[in-house]
């Protein structure tokens, strides 16, 4: 497939200029179109026989998650599939979401220990080469990389089995009341 084109007049390919290659290279074009497809070797490698020998293994039923902070959603070849379904089915921004503070520095002991950001030993493996001996640490709580709606949904979540567990333990605390007043009750009579 070229991806580019030369106009030819009366005055270049031997019509008055003698074969003039300058002439030629001053009139070179790049068809944008052809070169944006050249960008992507299916020819090369064999894919476009092999699309054409299988016009249905286009990804149809296929999922893909992506993770990649150059994503542009709104790019045209991101928009429909073969068959005009969506191609996006969710975008979720988790811009700075995964930033850890790690400006906390601290040096090993004798042991080959450190102490983590949130107080904990942690050991460093002996294999890695660290000529400073300064570690950065940090810490992040994993509410801070959870979307909202995962957090909310799992909020929920741990809320219903803590009021589950609280109520049986509420009956049993409620039956030894109980007993324990017919005790009382019964020693006073």
């Amino acid at each position: 497939m070229p991806c580019s084109s030369i106009e030819t007049s009366n005055n270049f390919c031997g019509g008055g200029d003698g074969g003039d290659v300058n002439g030629r290279i001053h009139n070179f074009k790049l068809n944008e179109h052809t070169f944006l497809a050249s960008l992507m070797p299916k020819k090369e490698i064999g894919a476009d026989r092999f699309i054409e020998a299988h016009p249905h293994y286009d990804g149809r039923g296929a999922v893909i998650a992506i993770f990649d902070s150059g994503v542009d959603p709104a790019a045209s070849g991101l928009q429909l599939t073969s068959d005009g379904k969506p191609k996006i089915l969710d975008v979720i921004d988790c811009t700075g979401s995964g930033d850890v503070d790690t400006s906390k520095v601290v040096k090993a002991d004798k042991d080959g220990r450190i102490q983590g950001a949130s107080g904990a030993s942690l050991v460093v493996n002996s294999s890695w080469k660290n000529p400073s001996g300064e570690w950065h640490v940090g810490y992040k709580l994993i509410y801070e990389l959870f979307t909202d709606t995962l957090t909310s949904r799992i909020k929920k979540e741990r809320k219903r089995k803590w009021d589950e567990k609280n109520q049986e333990e509420i009956a049993k605390a409620v039956l030894h009341l109980d007993e324990f007043d017919q005790v009382v009750e019964n020693s006073t009579c």
